[in-house]
């Protein structure tokens, strides 16, 4: 898996001059493998290296058709393409 261009967004978000609210990940970022193995630690990369994130609140739907609000409905559709 490449993450050059994962790091550099991160890079991107962390320079703004004003900081985001939020950043939310959606869609399959990792599950470009049936191989479990590969899956988790790509998933542990992941999660490395979103923790570089300069922002109060990292929000992650890996499977965007599955994300649901707080109170369990799932997202405006708008959020889900």
């Amino acid at each position: 898996m490449g993450t050059k261009a994962f790091e550099h967004a991160v890079d991107m978000v962390n320079a703004l001059p004003q900081r985001p609210d939020l950043v939310l990940f959606t869609g399959d970022l990792t599950h470009d493998t049936e191989d479990k193995d590969i899956h988790i630690q790509r998933m542990k990369q992941f999660q490395e290296i979103s923790k570089r994130l300069n922002v109060p609140l990292i929000q992650t739907c890996p499977w965007r058709a599955r994300c649901r609000t707080r109170r369990g409905r799932p997202l405006p559709r708008i959020l889900r393409r």
